[in-house]
């Protein structure tokens, strides 16, 4: 039998370098060793996005960070609100992160799931947006529906996020896991960020124990 595939962090880093210097230095750190995918990537996020163009500290920060971790995969966050979002306003989006701060990936949060009707399941515009992202020179495209998608949406993302929720729903949930899943879990007990640590079957997977309504402000017990 072979042994199981390494677990790559996936960190969704909503954490401003303005607010939190210490947690920025804590991920250089943790980073510093970095060799592309194989140990994961990180989801940057100025403000529901690229934020704004004339923010003072985010691309010496963004700068820093690849200074110390050249190799880090960095992602940055796109919101497409499970498909209404306007296309163009996607991609603009991405170019603003490729062109404020070389990041060439992105995440698309609220990625609808292709499954059901109303918000959220009719996934056709997202998909065709991908696409456009790919032919606009994208490298990577990660999405999070949050929950188990359709074949079609999972084959159209490098890295798809198919939970998203708190520790004590986890384990309630069968999930398929395997290449380019990514499990997100907040609200974890010092017992749960142990037990979840091999992300049941995720190939990326960030476990924490800060709470709602902002569970993504860094590394588990750093509370600045």
């Amino acid at each position: 039998m072979s042994a199981p595939a390494p677990l790559r962090p996936g960190i969704p880093w909503y954490v401003h370098p303005a607010g939190d210097t210490v947690a920025w230095q804590r991920l250089a750190e943790r980073f510093a060793r970095a060799d592309g995918a194989v140990d994961g990537f990180v989801v940057l996020n100025v403000h529901n996005g690229p934020g704004q163009e004339n923010d003072p500290y985010y691309g010496p920060a963004v700068s820093r960070l690849r200074d110390a971790a050249p190799g880090l995969v960095l992602l940055g966050y796109v919101d497409v609100d499970y498909g209404a979002r306007a296309r163009d306003a996607v991609l603009t989006d991405a170019a603003a992160w490729a062109r404020r701060y070389g990041v060439h990936a992105v995440m698309l949060d609220r990625f609808p799931s292709g499954i059901g009707a109303g918000p959220g399941g009719d996934a056709d515009g997202a998909l065709a947006t991908v696409t456009a992202l790919r032919a606009a020179g994208v490298r990577r495209v990660a999405g999070n529906p949050g929950t188990v998608p359709s074949p079609e949406v999972r084959a159209a993302l490098d890295i798809t996020c198919e939970f998203e929720g708190p520790a004590d729903q986890y384990t309630a949930h069968r999930l398929p896991g395997g290449p380019g899943s990514w499990h997100l879990v907040h609200s974890c007990t010092s017992e749960d960020l142990g037990a979840f640590a091999r992300g049941a079957g995720a190939e990326h997977v960030f476990c924490t124990d800060q709470l709602m309504p902002h569970p993504w402000g860094g590394f588990p017990g750093h509370h600045p």
